[in-house]
């Protein structure tokens, strides 16, 4: 919810680079809450479904109203770079972090102890992304 005036406010401004950096960083604002979701294996199916498919219809609005002169395309390994870490490296740590919290790496390791440990660890690696 947080991001869509900066979404509205990117697809307005017709600005490639502003659709580009709106829409990575609400792909990292919705990843970041998803522990906060039922952890059921239907329910995690469909928490990823909606999680794909929303932000590719955003990606699809952008590149709509995105200005016709640019030429709107996202590099995401590019965009995903962190500091000096390359983006394919930073791609594969936000899977390793999506698979130990979302795909039940969190309840082999702890069996069902330190139930915040998932959303703590997905909200730092989220934050240190933003930054």
């Amino acid at each position: 919810m947080v991001t869509i005036p900066l979404l509205v406010a990117a697809a307005r401004c017709q600005d490639s680079d502003l659709c580009a950096a709106a829409a990575l960083l609400s792909l990292v604002a919705t990843f970041s809450i998803l522990p906060l979701l039922p952890l059921t294996r239907l329910e995690t199916a469909v928490k990823w479904l909606l999680l794909g498919a929303g932000h590719a219809v955003e990606v699809c609005l952008l590149q709509r109203f995105s200005s016709p002169r640019s030429n709107y395309g996202l590099d995401w390994l590019r965009a995903l770079r962190v500091g000096p870490l390359p983006g394919l490296a930073v791609a594969s740590a936000w899977l390793l972090v999506a698979a130990y919290c979302e795909l039940g790496g969190h309840q082999l390791v702890f069996k069902g102890r330190m139930e915040f440990l998932p959303l703590l660890i997905m909200s730092d690696f989220s934050a240190v992304f933003v930054l």
